[in-house]
């Protein structure tokens, strides 16, 4: 039994964080279903949560969802360790399959969050560590994920990301190029990186081919694997490297989709 009284305040607002959390997306009335808290109470608790960065509210809906900042309350078991923990002994067969680094990655707003990576295992130097934001539309681990995610994901990332000066970042600002993208990368199966990106961040070095990690409708991430430019070509690299990857991205999936509730 605790020493003293527990503030009702902070009591209120962990509770409504940990339903927008475990719904995924909620509106007033959801959390007011999962509390009963006062609705005046849990308007004044998302408020403050979303002016503090733990949610966010949803695209011309009247909802909120949980933000990647969440992860930084979380010292023990959260999103990237459950993803981690269910890819680990997957990716380790894969990467000793194919001799090449890859990344394992998650949805945040506008970026994928790297949320396992063997690249210091592998034979580039390129290192990328956990916890690492890469490109939404520039990187095809997060082309992977966008392309393959619901309409209404999509736009709102797109929305994001509108104002970015990022030359790779053309489909956020243009819906033209954007549909271009989504074809292009629904169309073959698999998304590339972003050939400037590659050339300001990798010095033109490395081929990067990524596919989404889906059961069904949902897309829970993306997976890549990464080769060096001087050691092989691109067609030859997709065409070795395209079967174990979607095997691996169907295992990822079929382990998620066990043990990740459903919004």
């Amino acid at each position: 039994m605790a020493s003293f009284n527990p503030v009702t305040a902070l009591t209120r607002g962990l509770d409504v964080l940990r339903t927008v959390n475990q719904l995924g997306t909620a509106s007033v009335g959801q959390v007011h279903a999962e509390t009963g808290l006062h609705k005046a109470t849990i308007v004044r608790m998302l408020e403050t949560l979303e002016h503090e960065g733990y949610i966010a509210r949803s695209h011309n809906e009247a909802k909120y969802h949980p933000t990647g900042r969440v992860l930084l309350l979380a010292s023990g078991y959260d999103l990237h360790r459950r993803v981690a923990e269910i890819a680990d002994p997957i990716m380790g067969e894969f990467r000793r399959s194919i001799g090449w680094p890859s990344d394992v990655g998650v949805f945040d707003e506008d970026a994928m969050i790297i949320v396992l990576t063997s690249r210091a295992f592998g034979t580039l130097s390129f290192n990328r560590q956990v916890g690492a934001r890469a490109p939404l539309f520039g990187t095809a681990l997060g082309r992977a994920f966008i392309c393959h995610a619901p309409a209404a994901v999509r736009t709102a990332a797109a929305a994001r990301l509108a104002a970015s000066p990022d030359p790779w970042d053309a489909p956020a600002r243009d819906p033209a190029v954007l549909r271009a993208l989504v074809d292009d990368v629904v169309g073959q199966g698999y998304a590339v990186i972003d050939e400037t990106l590659c050339t300001q961040r990798y010095d033109k070095a490395i081929w990067a081919v990524a596919v989404p990690i889906r059961a069904g409708d949902r897309v829970f991430g993306s997976v890549n694997a990464m080769a060096l430019r001087s050691a092989i070509d691109l067609n030859t690299f997709v065409a070795g490297i395209l079967p174990p990857l979607r095997e691996t991205a169907a295992r990822l999936a079929a382990g998620l989709a066990e043990t990740a509730p459903r919004p």
